[in-house]
């Protein structure tokens, strides 16, 4: 094909999946010597005529080459729509990737939740990810594109307004999208039939100043509706970010309460797979390994709990960036006998099974996730007060702890008020050794997730909150008047977005030379450290000695034996 002056185009992400085999052909003819060298052969002789001068094309795309570049919508015939059997309502849901996560657990439950019969869906990420979730997804929609696996992110708009266009989309739904909040003035400029809403799960103040709820805020105007998982988000958005109260509502996300009964999970799983002794109580603590979760304080609270009662064992699941340090320094602590670490885990109900109790220190939350199983499970929490927390922890499941700690501070601060530490250690200690406290809690935290934290009862709410909104005629002749607004602006809603491109690229040609200077200084220390082997090595002996006799020397002159030192 190269010689034919073709252009190579290779795609991302997974697009068939198949077992390999040892006995396979490709195995037998990589293994096989003779039909390797053959192979070469042909390829070499191939490859004489192939074109150099073709430059392939490869995604996904570390940055756009044409950040000015203007998106024109697609406006298709009727030939190209495609149309339904029986009219539904068509959602697109725009998110940033499909892995693991609370906030994509989210997206799977209202996927997978959602009446089929009335609606339909499809998916476009925005996020060059490996989202190895796709075929948890898959399982409830067809309609799944990842942009960056195929597309310049200069392209992204034109591609969802063909997609909009061609399904004639009802409804876009957003959550953790920050490009396709940029694309909002745009899309209503060109679809004003289109109904917009998003869903924010915090505020973030480290993150660009709010992280999504922030953009969230100052995007409201084309926005039909917002959601958010807890009551301490919805306060911000309205209070911080100026968005009408009518325009904000808290859909808590909830858990399946029938799959997460503990009735139908077998007991011991756990101290089994992990050789744990019968008498530990377990303190389970899981999430990413991520400075927001604090894992380091986890690991101050353990080191205190386990000074004061020896039979208990934390266990940290989950992976993240700082697990590697985090082991690290459970050795160090020689904490190993009280802490271990079992990594991400896709059946978290057999360790909530096992579990005495939860523990939740972070510094930033919504409303976790782990929370809600773990009290589906019948597993007392103990929880740091942030965020939405308080909307499902309080006395009868658990206990609420205030944090020393501001965000705005920086969230990767190991150093940790011993007060804070106290009160942690304090409520874990009292549900460990007050057995009837122990009892009504547990008890109680299924029955608070049963009555009003379900995912079944989200999907309902959110089926009946869009119902409505497509059916508002007053919204609607809103949408109308913006549109012409937008129009009469000219090119404002283009340059908006064109703006957040040009932003996008100078971000990642800053990480480039971030990197650079992070690989080079990492070059420069290795010769350092080999120029400081070979200065050391010619004393190194003397040194170890010299060392060696100081310390003898003190500990002989403690004993008062200066003459058998002498």
């Amino acid at each position: 094909m190269m010689s034919n002056h073709k252009i190579p185009v290779r795609t991302g992400g997974y697009l068939f999946w198949y077992r390999r085999t040892g006995s396979s052909m490709l195995s037998g003819i990589t293994q096989d010597s003779e039909k390797k060298k053959f192979n070469d052969k042909i390829i070499r002789a191939a490859a004489r005529n192939a074109d150099e001068t073709i430059k392939a094309i490869e995604y996904p795309k570390e940055k756009t080459h044409n950040p000015y570049y203007e998106p024109v919508p697609f406006c298709l015939g009727e030939a190209y729509k495609i149309k339904q059997v029986c009219k539904k309502i068509r959602i697109l849901m725009m998110i940033p990737w499909m892995v693991t996560g609370g906030a994509d657990k989210f997206n799977l439950e209202f996927v997978s939740g959602l009446n089929k019969e009335k609606y339909e869906i499809g998916i476009l990420t925005t996020v060059a990810s490996d989202n190895e979730w796709h075929q948890r997804f898959e399982e409830y929609t067809d309609e799944i594109f990842h942009l960056p696996d195929f597309l310049d992110a200069a392209h992204y708009a034109e591609f969802v307004s063909h997609y909009i266009s061609s399904r004639e989309v009802d409804i876009v739904f957003l959550s953790n999208s920050y490009c396709g909040y940029y694309m909002l003035p745009w899309l209503r400029k060109h679809f004003p039939k289109l109904f917009i809403i998003d869903y924010v799960h915090m505020e973030e103040w480290y993150w660009k100043a709010g992280g999504y709820a922030r953009i969230s805020g100052m995007m409201g105007g084309f926005l039909d509706k917002s959601y958010v998982c807890n009551s301490a988000t919805r306060d911000v958005m309205i209070h911080k970010f100026d968005r009408d109260a009518g325009s904000v509502k808290t859909m808590y996300i909830g858990v399946d309460v029938e799959k997460y009964e503990r009735s139908q999970v077998k007991s011991g799983g756990l101290y089994q797979k992990f050789h744990i002794q019968e008498d530990k109580e377990i303190v389970l603590f899981p999430c990413r390994m991520h400075p927001q979760k604090r894992p380091f304080l986890m690991l101050d609270i353990a080191q205190k709990v386990c000074s004061k009662k020896e039979n208990v064992l934390f266990v940290a699941v989950g992976d993240g960036v700082q697990l590697g340090e985090l082991k690290a320094a459970i050795q160090d602590r020689n904490l190993e006998q009280f802490v271990i670490c079992t990594g991400r885990s896709d059946n978290m109900r057999e360790f909530y099974k096992d579990a005495k109790l939860t523990l939740i220190c972070s510094l930033k939350e919504g409303l976790a996730l782990t929370a809600y199983e773990s009290c589906a499970m019948g597993v007392p929490v103990i929880s740091s007060d942030v965020g939405g927390q308080k909307d499902l922890i309080d006395c009868s499941v658990g206990r609420l702890i205030k944090t020393c700690q501001d965000e705005k501070d920086g969230i990767d601060n190991k150093k940790y008020d011993s007060k804070e530490v106290e009160e942690f250690t304090d409520a874990i200690l009292l549900f460990l050794e007050d057995a009837r406290l122990y009892k009504e809690c547990s008890k109680n935290c299924r029955k608070r997730v049963e009555k009003n934290f379900s995912t079944k009862t989200m999907c309902r709410n959110m089926e009946k909150e869009m119902e409505e909104l497509v059916l508002n005629v007053k919204i609607a002749k809103q949408h109308e008047k913006m549109t012409q607004m937008l129009w009469k602006q000219q090119k404002y809603a283009e340059e908006f977005y064109i703006s957040y491109m040009v932003m996008e690229e100078r971000e990642k040609e800053c990480e480039e030379v971030w990197n650079a200077r992070c690989y080079f200084e990492s070059k420069f220390l290795q010769l350092e450290n080999k120029r400081r082997i070979k200065r050391f090595d010619k004393y190194a002996l003397f040194r170890c000695i010299k060392k060696y006799v100081c310390k003898m020397f003190i500990k002989l002159k403690n004993r008062k034996s200066m003459r058998l030192y002498r």
